[in-house]
């Protein structure tokens, strides 16, 4: 199994599962950790962050590794105001339309969970954002990832595999000798 090794890894690979899978959100996912659409005020839309990342080195040879990541998916929706005298309960199209985004974000993540030893579901919180006049309701997913990866050092090449040192030492005048010399060579595969 390849395992990612990096945050932009993790992030890449999760915004690919989630534009591939169809969301409601269509090709509105965005890889980052601050605010990624810009000017665009198209709904809905996805972004994917990875806020927090520990490794754990679990040997000293080749490089153990295992790593945690926190991966956060934000989808934002839109509920439309009624424009005429029909009652439209926006809380309630909000709720309907994060319950449908929530499914859809855990299904098409799935499949990418797989690349992964575990896959934790740390929380999900959804509701409508502060500012009430924008009709705006968010779902936020945590995850935490977990996987483990060995990096392992190059073969040292038998032509570097020793090295000579020379040693030359200026002694003070009236020791034993003027000069003291040695050679050595140490071996590096031992």
């Amino acid at each position: 199994m390849a395992y990612p090794t990096t945050d932009t890894a993790i992030r890449t690979a999760a915004v690919s599962a989630l534009v591939n899978a169809s969301t409601l959100a269509g090709s509105r996912v965005a890889d980052s950790r601050t605010a990624p659409y810009g000017e665009d005020e198209t709904y809905p839309r996805i972004a994917v962050s990875t806020p927090r990342s520990a490794a754990d080195n679990q040997s000293i040879g080749p490089l153990h590794i295992k790593r945690k990541t926190s991966v956060v998916v934000v989808g934002t929706v839109r509920a439309a105001p009624a424009v005429d005298d029909t009652h439209v309960d926006v809380d309630a199209t909000l709720a309907a339309a994060l319950d449908t985004l929530e499914g859809q974000i855990l299904h098409a993540l799935a499949p990418w969970s797989q690349d992964f030893d575990r896959v934790e579901l740390r929380d999900i919180d959804k509701g409508r954002t502060p500012d009430s006049d924008t009709y705006l309701g968010q779902v936020v997913i945590v995850l935490e990832v977990t996987w483990q990866y060995e990096i392992t050092w190059p073969e040292i090449p038998d032509s570097l595999a020793t090295i000579g040192i020379d040693i030359d030492l200026a002694v003070p005048a009236g020791g034993p000798a003027d000069r003291i010399e040695s050679s050595r060579v140490v071996d590096l595969t031992e």
